[in-house]
């Protein structure tokens, strides 16, 4: 996987993600704000590689709250998905295949 064409295709969806306040009624519903949205990869397996199986994880930096309601987790869920699904293909540009993508991640930072 290529970092830098990574970061080129996904940082604009990181900061339309916190200007455009996409997740942001999810996170309010449950008494707390966000601080910060990344986007990243890791391979599915903890010593794998990326090409034989890769996460999308969202990083969420959140205020007031320490975790979320599984109610909650699955909205925001449901919206990284369709995230990924939204950019397909694209992820091929920074050396990703999307047939490799086998789940997703929310991890929350304080």
């Amino acid at each position: 996987m290529d970092k830098e064409k990574f970061g080129e295709l996904i940082g604009p969806y990181e900061e339309i993600w916190l200007e455009k306040n996409i997740i942001n009624s999810i996170i309010i519903d449950e008494g707390g704000s966000i601080s910060d949205i990344t986007f990243s990869v890791e391979p599915s397996e903890p010593d794998g590689d990326i090409a034989d199986g890769w996460l999308f994880v969202l990083t969420l930096g959140l205020r007031e709250i320490a975790s979320l309601s599984d109610d909650a987790k699955e909205a925001v869920m449901d919206k990284v998905e369709a995230l990924t699904d939204d950019i397909g293909e694209e992820f091929a540009t920074a050396g990703l295949d999307i047939e490799l993508l086998e789940d997703f991640r929310i991890d929350i930072t304080k």
